[in-house]
């Protein structure tokens, strides 16, 4: 399958590069977007070759990234499937090769990949919070969602194309999730390797991002 890669990334460090380089031998393209960083990742990332940079002037949030990121798939990018992945190494590179055989064993227009299965370094009131908002969203999706919350998906471009994509912050994949399967594209969700260090640093702010996400549920349940 032609698969181009989607990649955000705000002060994702020197890991960056090196992640780009490794997400290069699972797909055919990749787009990254610099969400306004402060840091000198956006110089790391443009010595990789043959992948396409796009910027923010300034810091939006990870739904507008990834908006940037899908209006130049749908607009330049020729692929069967886009692949969204983090840029700070919380996800493994090679767990792609798990999205696209789930989804060829499935034919799931959506297959995300699920972190809850091992849960032995994810943190105790992430892994309540994953499982909380995951039963919720199901509820408001009418379809089971098992990690909700998890950004690496691998999505078929006939769903980014009828489903638009509503900016934000980290609500927005949530949004786009639960829209997605109230249209009956069919999700699936594989496991993938879970990644946690002390050196991956997290923008989500457990109190403006939780009441947004809690806030895109309500209004699609009610």
């Amino acid at each position: 399958m032609k698969t181009v890669a989607i990649v955000p990334g705000y002060n994702p460090g020197h890991k960056a590069r090196d992640v780009l380089e490794k997400i290069k031998r699972y797909v055919t393209a990749i787009v990254y977007i610099d969400d306004g960083s402060t840091d000198n990742s956006l110089k790391l990332v443009k010595q990789v070759p043959g992948i396409r940079v796009l910027t923010h002037s300034e810091n939006k949030g990870k739904g507008w990234a990834l908006k940037t990121g899908i209006d130049y798939v749908l607009r330049n990018k020729p692929a069967d499937f886009a692949v969204f992945i983090d840029s700070d190494g919380q996800h493994n590179p090679a767990d792609i090769m798990k999205l696209q055989k789930a989804q060829g064993k499935s034919d799931a227009d959506i297959i995300i990949g699920g972190r809850m299965s091992d849960r032995r370094d994810m943190p105790a009131l992430r892994q309540f919070s994953n499982k909380l908002s995951s039963s919720l969203i199901s509820l408001a999706a009418r379809q089971r969602i098992s990690d909700s919350q998890s950004g690496f998906r691998l999505v078929r471009r006939e769903v980014l194309e009828e489903i638009p994509w509503h900016p934000g912050r980290y609500e927005a994949e949530t949004d786009f999730i639960i829209r997605a399967a109230r249209q009956k594209f069919r999700i699936v969700t594989t496991k993938i390797e879970t990644i946690y260090s002390d050196d991956i640093k997290s923008y989500y702010n457990n109190f403006k991002d939780t009441l947004r996400i809690a806030g895109v549920i309500a209004k699609r349940i009610w």
